[in-house]
């Protein structure tokens, strides 16, 4: 929010653990909080790093990540209408500063990654915020093409 690089999900992909990602403040919003990255092509996905708001405590316990391929995105303009694929349920540890990596076991390809934080993810605060998202993945190679 606003003209500062913080509040904003581009602060997630500025390489840059003093900016961060929050979800809205100056209206209150209640959870679930979610951001979608669009990786601009499909790949392969092996992992996901995130990296907690740093020295705060008062985020998100835990997410859930989607993915959903470019072909599975038909109205771009409506991600609700996206077929999401559900990549499971993790922990995360609201005092740790260094990034937390999560193995995507069914190494899905997708174009589009979904980070959701449902109620039950609540931490102590009423946001969900992050410093980095990092995404460990391989070029997918289409022999149809």
């Amino acid at each position: 929010e606003g003209a500062s690089p913080n509040g904003r999900v581009i602060a997630l992909l500025d390489d840059n653990i003093k900016t961060y990602w929050h979800a809205s403040w100056k209206v209150a919003s209640d959870y679930p909080h979610w951001f979608i990255v669009d990786m601009g092509e499909n790949i392969t996905i092996s992992s996901i790093e995130l990296t907690r708001r740093q020295d705060n405590d008062k985020g998100q316990k835990g997410q859930r990540f989607y993915t959903c391929s470019d072909k599975d995105a038909v109205n771009k303009a409506n991600p609700d209408s996206w077929k999401w694929v559900d990549q499971g349920a993790y922990t995360f540890d609201i005092t740790k500063n260094t990034p937390q990596t999560y193995r995507l076991t069914s190494n899905p390809v997708a174009r589009y990654i979904k980070v959701y934080f449902g109620t039950e993810y609540k931490g102590s605060g009423a946001y969900a915020m992050l410093s980095e998202i990092n995404v460990i993945w391989s070029r997918t190679i289409n022999l149809n093409d």
